[in-house]
């Protein structure tokens, strides 16, 4: 409980995000954040804030792990081998939604048992809609080595971020991963 106090206070501090031009949450926005943290923990996950494990690759912002059941965000501008937490940023934001769907993706059958399963029924035409054609390679070449499935998955997860309504994916968490 008092990781998870001190994980609110740290999400509840003004947000400053990297771009110059990006602006400060408002107070409700910040409680939707928080509040979708709370969903991912009532979803059985463990929410981590800059384990340890996010210095092993300081290119990685984030994963959601089924077997050991916690979603993790390692915040941009964190110390190095710090567990510190810091503002977070506009990018801190998009994996906590991004990771969030990788949990509803894995409750779509309602098990969360690591099978990810597509949402939408269009993935095809939601990533075409959302995201831009640079983008779309952009995450296909990063994903060169994993299968089609796979590389629809983190589309999908990706368009997801990208529409910024974590009221949806809490919405969706309590659907898929909480009504069973």
């Amino acid at each position: 409980m008092k990781k998870f106090l001190a994980t609110l206070a740290a999400l509840a501090i003004t947000i400053v995000p990297v771009a110059a031009n990006a602006k400060t949450l408002t107070d409700g926005e910040v409680k939707l954040y928080t509040n979708l943290i709370e969903a991912v923990k009532k979803a059985g996950v463990e929410f981590k804030l800059n384990p340890p494990a996010c210095d092993e690759n300081p290119n990685t912002f984030g994963w959601y792990n089924p077997p050991g059941r916690e979603l993790v965000v390692c915040q941009e501008n964190r110390v190095r081998g710090s567990r510190d937490y810091v503002r977070w940023t506009e990018e801190d934001l998009d994996t906590l939604r991004h990771e969030a769907h990788h949990l509803v993706q894995d409750c779509v059958d309602r098990q969360l048992n690591g099978h990810l399963h597509f949402l939408y029924e269009d993935t095809v035409g939601l990533v075409k809609n959302v995201l831009s054609t640079d983008t779309i390679d952009r995450i296909i070449a990063a994903y060169a080595d994993k299968p089609d499935y796979v590389k629809m998955l983190e589309l999908e997860a990706f368009s997801v971020a990208a529409m910024n309504d974590p009221q949806e994916q809490i919405g969706d968490i309590q659907t898929y991963c909480l009504s069973k």
